[in-house]
């Protein structure tokens, strides 16, 4: 037998695959050769006909009236959109009506095949004609160019535009002569064009405008010389700044009155981020909730019914800090609690007040006097400093002609026992004087205080003095006067330490750079305090006089409300408010949909409904929001471009020389600035030859 030998079928497959892959490649090769010189001579004889055919012409006559088409286009959108803010949605509109317009140009129909000057498309006529358009020298009108050498028969076989594909297909036959050793010989060819629709190329400029920071509008969301009412929900984020209006009169009543104008709260609930800051009180009155992210800067921050035959209860003030900003009350009179089962707390308490002004009467320095009072004797309520407290003044006792004096920073309603009852020893070293219907110690001996005297009464008569549910950090309490604080482990304690006046000081200006100035930095804090007066308002900001209705606003970013009638209420009308207002005393804005808007007015201001507002409301009256789930939030970004693309109109109504001294450059958008001109197109790229063939 014969010895097979190993590996010899797969040498035969391998020399079998290589000859069939050689002779493979060498048929492509050809192939594709083959193909390219096909292909170069049919494009040779395409280039050596175009002349004699006219279809150079044609192709011409076909970009010059699409750039023709370009330019009528963007004079369209010119008209519509020149200057609006480019944003994604309103290009998709832009760049369908540009379309739409160049489309509209060239024309759709040639039912006579470009022969019917009246009725087929420009674009057909064109073609047939050897003609195109251009804009006249006065850029208001197209007009024909043509006296275009014709040195063919052009037909138009088909004209027709495919609108689901955005194309205008034209089919065109040319019939000519050609010259061959002087013999004419007559040809004829046809070809197809497709005309394809540019899109829209967004020519924009961007555009800014440098504005002043006012503080009337600055981090605020709400700005009212007048008084602010809550009745029902509010969720607010930004700065509240209410000045306050509250006529006292002469012999005001001392207990309540002094806590009259200011912001409000009545069987209702606040939720703010933000500050709020006021030069009367910030008051809740009944069943009434105020969660404070932020500071509070008030003239008084009271817990309590209105008048001394109402009641008041279930309430919560909470001021709080977060990541270590905020939760601090600083009064310039008093903290006050009067309500049964009711809770106030807070980081830190400032009370920065203690005029000493001899020829002011009592009453008048009782007003001027910062204290924490608690005159509320159920025992079912909490008043809680979780870290420190300064109170600058004591409390005055509301005795019915002129008020006492006491020696208590933290006075608690039945506690005055303390200076009417003469502690042993001190028979002979105490004046008394006699204050409706009390007799009271006056003065004591040897210079001693009415605070150490307190503490002294205390430590000998604990069980007949109350804490009033007062819950402060006692390593952390530094007061004029003497305070009692209730223990962890329900003792009480009583107290009284020196206070650091830098401290205070730092806190007096920045009170009285944001009530008395608006949050304005440049003016001397140090001066505004002491002048004790409101320098910036409403009022001292905004000029009524020019604050008229115009039809120049741009509301590209929101609304922007202008009333210079003090007689007309402003009234922000959300959803679920079926009032019907009467147009000659109420201006109603549509508040049911999210709302942006700056609104400066002369009078007052209604929230009802429902509402969802982003912006400003700068009023010179009173603002009262009711009905429940109210969102009013600050933007300043909002604020500032509304402002910015009204600043011809807001530049004059903005007081001169009231800004804080800082400007800012606020880009208003990409604005459509159109150039009527094709540039940016690449017209070559719309046209498109294919099916070209000699038919004889």
């Amino acid at each position: 037998m014969k010895k097979k030998r190993r590996g010899s079928s797969l040498i035969i497959v391998i020399i079998i695959m290589a000859i069939l892959f050689t002779t493979g490649s060498a048929i492509l090769t050809l192939t594709a050769s083959d193909y390219k010189m096909r292909t170069n001579a049919s494009k040779k004889l395409e280039n050596l006909y175009a002349a004699d055919s006219g279809l150079d012409i044609v192709e011409n006559v076909i970009l010059k009236n699409s750039e023709a088409a370009i330019i009528y286009a963007n004079k369209k959108i010119k008209e519509k959109y020149d200057g609006q803010e480019m944003t994604k949605a309103l290009y998709e509109k832009i760049n369908i009506d540009f379309k739409a317009e160049f489309i509209n140009f060239l024309g759709k129909e040639a039912l006579g095949n470009g022969m019917d000057s009246k009725k087929d498309a420009m674009l057909a006529q064109g073609i047939i004609n050897g003609k195109y358009k251009v804009l006249n020298a006065a850029g208001d009108e197209f007009i024909w160019k043509e006296n275009i050498d014709k040195k063919s028969e052009i037909e138009i076989i088909e004209y027709k535009y495919v609108e689901d594909k955005g194309t205008i297909i034209i089919k065109i036959k040319s019939t000519f002569e050609t010259m061959n050793r002087e013999i004419k010989n007559k040809k004829m060819l046809t070809t197809k064009y497709t005309v394809g629709i540019p899109d829209y190329k967004e020519p924009i400029s961007s555009d800014s405008v440098l504005i002043d920071i006012y503080p009337v509008f600055d981090a605020k969301v709400i700005t009212a010389d007048g008084n602010l009412t809550l009745k029902g929900k509010a969720e607010v984020k930004g700065d509240i700044w209410v000045k306050g209006d509250s006529e006292l009169g002469e012999n005001p009543a001392y207990a309540f009155d002094k806590y009259r104008g200011g912001i409000s709260v009545e069987n209702g609930e606040l939720n703010l981020k933000g500050n709020i800051i006021t030069n009367r009180t910030l008051h809740l009155k009944n069943k009434s909730k105020a969660i404070v992210t932020g500071d509070v800067y008030a003239l008084n921050a009271y817990v309590g019914k209105s008048d001394k035959t109402g009641s008041s209860k279930d309430n919560k003030l909470q001021i709080e800090k977060e990541d270590n900003i905020g939760g601090n009350l600083i009064v310039n009179n008093d903290l006050s609690l009067n309500a049964i089962n009711s809770n106030v707390s807070m980081n830190n308490f400032y009370g920065i007040n203690d005029k000493t002004d001899d020829s002011l009467t009592n009453i008048s320095k009782a007003m001027k006097s910062s204290s924490i009072i608690v005159n509320d004797t159920s025992d079912t309520s909490t008043l809680t400093v979780t870290n420190d407290t300064y109170i600058m003044g004591v409390a005055y006792i509301n005795t019915l002609e002129d008020k006492y004096q006491t020696g208590e920073s933290v006075a608690i309603k039945g506690n005055y026992i303390a200076y009417s009852d003469v502690l042993p020893g001190y028979e002979d070293k105490v004046t008394l004087k006699y204050y409706n219907p009390l007799q009271l110690i006056e003065t004591i001996d040897g210079g001693e205080t009415k605070a150490s005297y307190f503490k002294k009464y205390y430590e000998e008569n604990k069980n007949r003095l109350r804490n009033g549910g007062v819950y402060l950090n006692k390593e952390n309490v530094y007061s004029t006067g003497a305070y009692v604080t209730k223990n962890k482990d329900g003792s009480s304690s009583v107290g009284n330490k020196a206070i650091n006046i830098a401290n205070v000081t730092e806190k007096r200006k920045e009170f009285a750079k944001n009530v008395f100035s608006m949050g304005n930095t440049n003016k001397d804090e140090t001066s505004l305090y002491e002048a004790g007066k409101v320098s910036k308002t409403v009022e001292s900001e905004i000029d009524f006089t020019r604050a008229l209705s115009t039809t120049s606003i741009n509301e590209t970013y929101g609304k922007l409300k202008l009333n210079n009638d003090y007689s007309k209420t402003v009234v922000i009308k959300g959803k679920d408010d079926i009032e019907t207002y009467d147009n000659s005393k109420y201006i109603v804005i549509d508040g049911s949909k999210d709302l942006k808007a700056v609104i400066i007015t002369n009078g007052d201001v209604i929230v009802t409904g429902e509402v969802d507002f982003t912006g400003n409301i700068i009023a010179k009256g009173n603002i009262e929001i009711s009905n429940n789930n109210n969102k009013l939030t600050y933007d300043s970004n909002i604020t500032r471009k509304v402002i910015a693309a009204n600043y011809d109109v807001l530049k004059d109504i903005l007081k001169t020389g009231t800004s804080i001294g800082q400007e800012a450059d606020i880009a208003i958008g990409d604005k459509i600035n159109i150039d009527i001109t094709t540039d940016g197109y690449n017209l070559k790229g719309l046209l498109k030859t294919s099916n070209w063939k000699i038919v004889k």
